[in-house]
């Protein structure tokens, strides 16, 4: 067992590619980890994630 460490169920996370101008997809985060999350196009394959927790967390990935 890890000291500090806490076992979490992620649940679903869903964004919909294109949906408001062709580069940002907008969607919603279910789960330990709720709240909504946007993915934006940086390049042909390469996307930017930004999610914000139902708690004010900030994920970037």
């Amino acid at each position: 067992m890890r000291v500090g460490a806490q076992s979490i169920q992620v649940g679903v996370l869903m964004t919909n590619i294109g949906a408001a101008d062709g580069r940002i997809s907008p969607g919603p985060a279910f789960g330990d980890f709720k709240g909504p999350v946007a993915a934006r196009q940086v390049e042909r394959l390469v996307f930017r994630h930004r999610w914000v927790t139902s708690v004010g967390d900030s994920v970037f990935f």
